[in-house]
């Protein structure tokens, strides 16, 4: 139904890393009150944007996808809008970095023609093969006896 995007295990085990790392730069930078203060910033910001993004928008995506409409530009606009908030509630500087690009008109544009080319549209079933019928529910204490 949704298209398979694995992230390789090693992306997974060096994002903490690189997110410490980052932090560590930014305290030694700004100093530690003002980095959580900028960390919460990103974190209501992100609040801000899911508010705004708000369930309608991926109800329609979601309604979309079930009815094999395929993905349009508003649709993929939306998701990435919804995914940029998630990535600014994560704990952060980097993914705060990537949530706001995705924020940004032109970045967003590039990102969404990138997971275009990853998505195809599926149909349902196995092999292109969609098995449709009807069914009736008969308990065992419905049986006929004769």
């Amino acid at each position: 139904m949704f298209p398979s995007i694995k992230p390789k295990p090693l992306v997974l085990l060096l994002l903490p890393l690189v997110e410490i790392v980052l932090f560590m730069c930014v305290v030694e930078w700004l100093g530690m009150f003002n980095a959580l203060l900028l960390s919460l910033l990103q974190f209501l910001s992100g609040v801000v944007v899911l508010k705004q993004a708000g369930t309608g928008s991926i109800h329609r995506l979601t309604m979309h996808v079930h009815m094999s409409e395929g993905l349009s530009r508003d649709m993929l606009d939306a998701a990435m809008v919804f995914a940029a908030g998630v990535m600014l509630l994560v704990p952060g500087f980097l993914t705060g970095i990537i949530g706001l690009a995705m924020l940004s008109p032109w970045p967003r544009k590039g990102m969404a023609r990138r997971v275009a080319k990853l998505t195809v549209s599926m149909p349902y079933g196995h092999n292109g093969v969609a098995l449709d019928g009807e069914y009736n529910y008969v308990a065992d204490n419905d049986e006929k006896k004769t």
